[in-house]
């Protein structure tokens, strides 16, 4: 006589169903020019003049420091000290790098749009709101100021641009900045 296992897996299968915890999915929508604007407490056009690896609290982190161009909102400074998580340790056996993901890339030498928000994890600096969404490579001719396009979803670093003055100055007129 042969025993059939079949009950007994259809029994553990349906009994895991039950008992295991629901799996989710999320997915990250692009926050759109008027959010970036209005929940950045700093927003600038910076140039990276320098990168370097730390360890903080346990945690890897890259400094960067940013010289501002163009102060858009927020406090006038002329650097300005942003916080990314991840960065490479050569001194550790093996090397150590660590890449955050989400996380911008700001080279030194690059000209950037920046949302920032005070940074959680060092106290003092700053970090880019949304992580990559927060951060936008400009090429130098994006730079220029232009007219006040209306808002929209912007298709270029220049509309972007021009759209996040638009939603700074709208902002201010009406008493929320």
């Amino acid at each position: 006589m042969r025993k059939s296992y079949a009950p007994w897996l259809l029994t553990g299968a349906a009994l895991a169903l039950v008992i295991a915890p629901p799996l989710t999915a999320s997915t990250q929508r692009r926050p759109s020019a008027e959010e970036l604007a209005t929940e950045a407490e700093v927003i600038v056009v910076a140039t990276c003049t320098q990168r370097q690896s730390e360890w903080h609290d346990g945690r890897l982190l890259t400094s960067v420091e940013v010289a501002v161009e163009t102060q858009l909102k927020g406090p006038a400074a002329q650097t300005l000290s942003v916080v990314l998580p991840g960065g490479r340790d050569a001194s550790l056996e093996p090397p150590l790098a660590e890449v955050g993901i989400g996380t911008p890339v700001l080279r030194a030498g690059e000209v950037y749009l920046l949302f920032l928000v005070p940074s959680s994890a060092v106290p003092g600096r700053w970090a880019v709101l949304g992580s990559a969404e927060g951060s936008f490579h400009l090429a130098p001719a994006q730079i220029q100021s232009g007219g006040s396009p209306p808002p929209g979803v912007p298709t270029s670093p220049q509309e972007l641009l021009e759209s996040v003055r638009w939603w700074i100055a709208a902002s201010q007129t009406n008493g929320q900045g």
